[in-house]
């Protein structure tokens, strides 16, 4: 039986000896053939061999072997039987066909198939150049959907004479895949070069005619003719960054014949059994792809000029080795036929480094005049205060070296830590250090001092009329008794937060059309009230009842008229916002989406409002130390004080303008993260993909862009600084009564907080920019203006509209937690309260501060998504460059039914 089968197996893979393989020049070697090769009279599964007089069974391989066989070139010789070796041609076409079928590089490939789980796909190629002949495969893994890129170096050739005509009668024998397919039967194998991104561009480029190619030969030839043109042609190759030899080493090649290859490929499709729809999708899609492969190629060109564009696409090596490589045929790729130009920019460099430089250099200036201020300074001046010798009280003070200020002896004051201040007639004020205050029942303790009972009569008239001190108690206890509701309410407003982000992607747009219905209801209603007000009144005055000096008729008239004008601008405002209105309600759902694929977004406020708390404690740290700082002086009446120099009054606003620095600072970091997170969501079409944004973003903000945020932590504060400023010289001029002065200072007042708020808000836009570009804070402003300006009416829309629905969130949940706390205090009867509210205050002002959190980065991540949607309509069309969009965006794009047919469309195809 099995010898049966052996036999079978055997007859299977004979072939009949065929007269084409002595006379067709498709086979290689035929001319020397016809000189020993005959079939056998007897058999036609058998060839006979004239100079050895035997007879073999016919395999077309052992043809090839004993052809090449050292006995056979013996005999042949001493029969003075002429082997055609000069056959160049022939000899090429052999030893492909042999290393095709022998080659050591496609055993590895094949040992690397086989060791991976892979369903693949193979496009088959063959490079010409003046070196090598290539085999090039992409093995598609079904579990990740990474793709593998390998070359095979099937043989060494002079590519001379190597037309495309013999290479594709030579890629016809298929040996490689053909092996291939014996060692790995799960392997699918597509004759379709078209998935390689370089053969796409070659067909895509226009086919140069036959004098285009003579052209070029005869610039070849003329270069290479003369050493000067020749030494000019390298200097010209210099601004292209390629040798001369590479772009020269063309003259003398077949390049055309890619062209030539991949249209007769595509001429003679084969399609295989069990796969044409699957091939018929590649195939629709890789002609798709080829005006965005050839675009592509033309824009890493440095050379516009159609002349040497097209010189330069044919650089067979270079482009071979450019594709060898891992890739994924995601939809991002853009080896893609569904290709749009790559918004979101990966390779970054730093941006704004001058100004993370400035900044160290100015925390490197505070730390010296902080020096300064520590060594003329005792914080516990401020703290404890001093006597009038400079004593300061609770402490050791040590010894002055002038004789001057003999008074401030080496005194231990640590036995009397509290301050008496008593105020002369005169004015002057004297500072004595006390063991304690109950010693006179005229001082009262403030703040370790001892106060006088009449300087603080008023106050303590307040405390006992408020009773504050029994108040302050009680409060303590009823913390101490409602600690665990406290906490209940804490989980309720995170809860309730959580809840409406939740809300605000499913529910959004009844909460915006309860808000315009309730503003349009509230203006028609005033305005109708109005109306009627004044109509009465008038009727009154005509009837004699109300007096016309007494009456009202002409304020009402006024509130009227204005409130109608009010309303119609309301009503107009909505009409024509419409649509934009409709755009903040997508939006909306755009960011829940975004939250729900980031949860990690909402813990960022986490480490922003700690760093914010940090430099709070160190401001005031700070402040203490530079106003207890000072030169030792002598008053009139020769008591020790301290006098701040120059230096100290800068250090006290230098400190100051660091502080609000430091504060945008971390709050830019914090933006910058989030719009970097969003904005690599956004342009990921595949977001099943995406993997760590939040961390990633946060590795763009620390590797590249803290310059970024320094940059504009710089500008808001020196503006803050100059408001606080202005703020004290309005303070310091409230005794002189200077209508003039007072008016102005008020006007710089009100447009730098206006300037403010308005450089606040491009900021964020810029670090949005910078987050999709990785480009400098000034670009990024330029850009993100741009992008408001011509969307000044969708802003409006998200500023007024979705800021007043952010409103109504936090409020909501404040409301919720205070409801929330009634019950758990009062209606549950909470036993030993004595004032409930207490607890329900600071829990509802908990709740503020945690819906405030999370509603924060909610409306960073909506300006972010409206800014990619901006440059996302800006970079692409919907149709030759697909929008990254999603379909609910896509309706508030001009071109958005041509979009969505294609997008329809390309869903189809794919199915």
């Amino acid at each position: 039986m099995e010898t049966c089968n052996k036999t079978s197996v055997t007859e299977r893979y004979k072939r009949s000896f065929q007269q084409a393989w002595l006379t067709d020049k498709r086979y290689v070697r035929h001319e020397e053939f016809k000189y020993w090769l005959r079939q056998d009279p007897n058999d036609d599964h058998l060839y006979y061999y004239l100079i050895c007089d035997e007879s073999f069974d016919v395999y077309l391989s052992h043809i090839y072997f004993h052809a090449n066989s050292k006995t056979h070139l013996d005999i042949c010789k001493s029969r003075s039987i002429e082997v055609n070796k000069s056959n160049d041609d022939s000899n090429r076409q052999t030893s492909i066909i042999y290393n095709n079928h022998l080659s050591v590089e496609t055993e590895r490939v094949v040992n690397r198939i086989q060791n991976t789980q892979f369903s693949i796909f193979i496009d088959e190629m063959f490079d010409i150049c003046n070196e090598w002949m290539m085999f090039f495969g992409r093995y598609v893994d079904s579990e990740t959907l990474d793709t593998y890129s390998q070359l095979v170096k099937l043989i060494e050739i002079d590519a001379k004479g190597s037309s495309a005509e013999k290479l594709f009668h030579a890629f016809q024998c298929e040996m490689s895949k053909l092996k291939l397919q014996r060692v790995c039967p799960r392997l699918l194998t597509l004759p379709c070069p078209c998935y390689s991104a370089f053969l796409a561009a070659y067909a895509a480029t226009n086919k140069i005619p036959i004098f285009g190619e003579k052209f070029f030969r005869k610039v070849g030839t003329y270069i290479k003719s003369n050493h000067t043109r020749s030494a000019l042609f390298r200097e010209f190759s210099k601004c292209f960054q390629e040798t001369d030899y590479k772009i020269l080493k063309l003259y003398d090649i077949r390049w055309l014949c890619y062209y030539s290859y991949v249209e007769k490929l595509l001429k003679s499709w084969i399609m295989q059994q069990g796969h044409k729809d699957v091939i018929t999708t590649v195939r629709e899609n890789c002609l798709a792809s080829y005006v965005t492969a050839a675009e592509k190629i033309r824009k890493r060109l440095p050379v516009k000029n159609i002349f040497l564009s097209k010189l330069n696409v044919f650089k067979p090596s270079i482009s071979l080795f450019e594709s060898d490589r891992k890739t994924s045929f995601t939809p991002d790729s853009q080896d893609s036929p569904n290709y749009s130009e790559q918004v979101f920019v990966k390779d970054r460099s730093c941006t704004d480094i001058f100004a993370i430089i400035i900044l160290l250099v100015l925390a490197g200036g505070f730390i010296f005049m902080m020096t300064n201020a520590v060594k003329k300074g005792d914080i516990f001046r401020m703290i404890n205060g001093y006597d009038n010798c400079g004593n300061v009280c609770g402490r050791v003070t040590s010894h002055e070296n002038n004789p001057k200020f003999d008074c401030k002896e080496s005194a231990d004051k640590t036995h009397e830590p509290y301050l008496e201040i008593d105020l002369e007639v005169t004015g002057v004020k004297t500072r004595t250090c006390v063991p304690s205050c109950v010693q006179d029942k005229t001082k009262i303790l403030f703040l370790n001092r001892c106060m006088n009972k009449k300087a603080t009569e008023t106050i303590s008239s307040i405390i006992r009329t408020l009773r504050l001190e029994s108040l302050y108690n009680d409060a303590v206890t009823d913390l101490g008794i409602a600690w665990r509701e406290l906490i209940y309410l804490l989980l309720i407003a995170l809860a309730l937060s959580l809840g409406i982000l939740v809300a605000f992607r499913y529910m959004v747009q009844y909460v915006i059309y309860v808000v315009l219905i309730g503003a349009v209801l509230a203006c028609i209603g005033g305005t109708t009230y109005l109306w009627l007000a004044w109509y009465r009144e008038k009727k009154s005055v005509e009837r004699g009842e109300v007096d016309p000096e007494d009456s009202s008729v002409e304020p009402y008239f006024i509130y009227a008229i204005i409130m109608s004008v009010v309303s119609v601008i309301v009503l107009l405002v909505i009409l024509v916002m419409r649509k934009r209105i409709e755009l903040v309600m997508q939006l909306f759902r755009e960011a829940g989406k975004a939250v729900y694929s980031m949860p990690a977004l909402l813990f960022q406020p986490i480490y922003t409002y700690l760093l914010i708390g940090s430099t709070v404690i160190a401001w005031v740290y700070c402040m203490l130390w530079i106003e207890s700082a000072g030169d030792i002086y002598l008053n009139r009446k020769d008591h020790i004080h301290f006098k701040k120099d120059a230096l100290l009054i800068a250090t006290r606003w230098y400190n100051l303008f660091l502080f609000f620095v430091a504060c945008e600072f971390y709050l830019g970091c914090q933006h910058m993260v989030v719009a970097c997170a969003v904005a690599r969501w956004f342009f990921t079409r595949d977001k099943r993909r995406l993997s760590l944004p939040v961390a990633k973003g946060f590795g763009y903000l620390i590797r590249y862009h803290l310059g970024t945020v320094a940059f504009g932590a710089l500008i808001i504060g020196i503006v803050r600084v100059i408001r606080a400023m202005i703020a004290f010289v309005q303070k310091y001029l409230k005794r002189y009564d200077n209508p003039c002065v007072k008016g102005i200072l008020w006007c710089c007042q009100c447009c730098l907080w206006c300037f403010e708020c308005a450089l606040k808000f491009l900021t964020r836009n810029a670090y949005v920019e910078t987050a999709i570009y990785g480009c400098n804070f000034c670009t990024a402003g330029r850009k993100a203006f741009q992008a408001l300006s011509s969307n000044i009416l969708r802003v409006a829309a998200i500023n007024s509209v979705g800021d007043f629905v952010l409103f109504l969130g936090k409020v909501l949940v404040v409301t919720l937690t205070i409801v929330s706390g009634i019950y758990l205090m009062q209606v549950q009867k909470k036993e030993g309260l004595n004032h409930p509210w207490i607890p329900i205050t600071l829990a509802g002002i908990f709740a503020f501060l945690v819906s405030h959190c999370f509603i924060s980065i909610y409306e960073m991540i909506i300006d972010t998504i409206f800014i990619c949607f901006c440059e996302d309509c800006e970079k692409n069309d919907g149709i030759n460059r697909p929008y990254f969009m999603s379909r609910g965006l896509m309706e508030f794009v001009e071109n958005s039914k041509k979009a969505l047919r294609h997008l329809e469309e390309r869903g189809a195809v794919a199915t």
